[in-house]
């Protein structure tokens, strides 16, 4: 054999050999990527309930927090106005605006035809007012439009 067969024959050698690895290779890169993207979508189907449930519990903690701050202003208030009721002048201004009683001396007039109400404080309405503490609807953040649909969330 001469030494241009044997340049020919290398050459082949070398040739099939790059072909036979880019071809190996790519089947190579073909099987981790479908195996790092089986792995991706498996973890995404086993992770997505546990994922939901934890982004649940974290709005319902935001809005029972929001109910109990919410509840918490409404005894503050209603101890302060138990506090003022204690008091001569609290029993005083209560007793005029509820039941329409005046002290020895005052007058009292009332305006024909007026739509005034009468003055008096319906406190069974103020009260319940107060007390709309469950209605309060979980206090938005930045995520939760996001999660919210990723999740399919709705208040």
């Amino acid at each position: 054999m001469d030494l241009k067969n044997i340049k020919n024959i290398n050459l082949k050698d070398n040739l099939k050999n790059v072909v036979k690895t880019s071809v190996n290779g790519g089947h190579k890169r073909l099987l981790i990527t479908a195996l790092v993207l089986g792995c991706l979508v498996f973890s995404i189907c086993f992770l997505y309930q546990p994922a939901r449930d934890f982004y649940i519990s974290v709005r319902e903690q935001d809005r029972l927090q929001a109910q109990y701050d919410a509840l918490k202003n409404t005894n503050n208030q209603l101890q302060n106005d138990i506090e003022y009721l204690q008091t001569e002048e609290g029993i005083k201004q209560r007793a005029s605006e509820t039941l329409g009683l005046i002290q020895a001396g005052e007058s009292i007039g009332y305006v024909a035809g007026s739509e005034i109400a009468d003055g008096r404080d319906n406190s069974a309405a103020s009260t319940s007012s107060k007390l709309a503490y469950k209605n309060i609807k979980t206090p938005e953040t930045w995520y939760s439009p996001f999660f919210n649909f990723i999740f399919n969330v709705h208040d």
